[in-house]
């Protein structure tokens, strides 16, 4: 078995289709595709380098989501980011006129910002925001998302897009199902309470709570915060395994 070391240069379509030759070396890099079943992508910026990402998007079978960039960069070393992003509504024009998110109006729709080296950078989307900023096109929107260095060291992020699909809903219980011992299913929740603990309220609680229709059946509840990974048996912030019911 071999490994290949590939290396792709982008060039200008000729201005004559007749002609065989290419036109200048394209200079900007395509924005990287999120998939939708993708964990998470990483990315990496220097001080004021970008790093783009775009993720298509059907509002209606889309609904609200969430734009997660989780710092990952070793503790103590001072390494921030910011985020921004935009919409595109045709993709299926040239990349290269696509409506890139920078950090400055009007080239981005919402950006994040925290200046914090821990806490994560979130940009939340109501489907009703989708809609106006697609312009409800055939299928061809984009989200364009940007991340930008802003310490004098090198800054690592971890980015997903959590949908609606999957989104808890405050006093609107999820009617779901699992199949198979071992098995696990995922759901997430923005906490509010929790973004503006250390600014506006020294306290804060959130319930989570886990009830079975099946008789006989028994399921297990795994937590975590902040950092946008899956929770596992081996690997969460907050578990309740009892009997029966549960909550956290």
């Amino acid at each position: 078995m071999c490994a290949y070391k590939i290396n792709l240069k982008l060039f200008d379509p000729p201005t004559n289709k007749n002609d065989n030759s290419v036109g200048k070396e394209v200079q900007l890099r395509p924005a990287r595709y999120i998939t939708k079943d993708q964990d998470y992508i990483n990315a990496t910026t220097s001080y004021q380098g970008h790093d783009r990402f775009y993720y298509p998007v059907v509002p209606d079978e889309t609904g609200d989501l969430l734009i997660f960039a989780n710092k990952t960069a070793d503790i103590g070393i001072n390494a921030t980011f910011s985020m921004a992003m935009n919409f595109e509504p045709d993709t299926s024009k040239s990349y290269l006129k696509w409506n890139y998110a920078a950090m400055a109006p009007p080239y981005y729709f919402k950006m994040s910002m925290n200046k914090d080296t821990i806490q994560p950078e979130m940009i939340e989307l109501s489907k009703e925001e989708l809609k106006k900023g697609c312009n409800v096109t055939a299928g061809n929107c984009a989200l364009m998302i940007s991340i930008r260095g802003e310490s004098k060291v090198e800054a690592y992020a971890r980015l997903r897009v959590f949908t609606a699909a999957n989104k808890l809903t405050f006093e609107k219980p999820v009617v779901d199902k699992l199949a198979g011992k071992g098995n696990f299913k995922y759901y997430w929740f923005l906490s509010t309470g929790a973004k503006d603990a250390a600014k506006t309220k020294a306290f804060w609680q959130h319930m989570i709570a886990l009830g079975i229709k099946t008789s006989g059946a028994d399921f297990d509840l795994y937590v975590t915060v902040m950092d946008g990974r899956y929770p596992v048996e081996n690997d969460f912030d907050f578990s309740s395994t009892n009997v029966g019911a549960d909550s956290i």
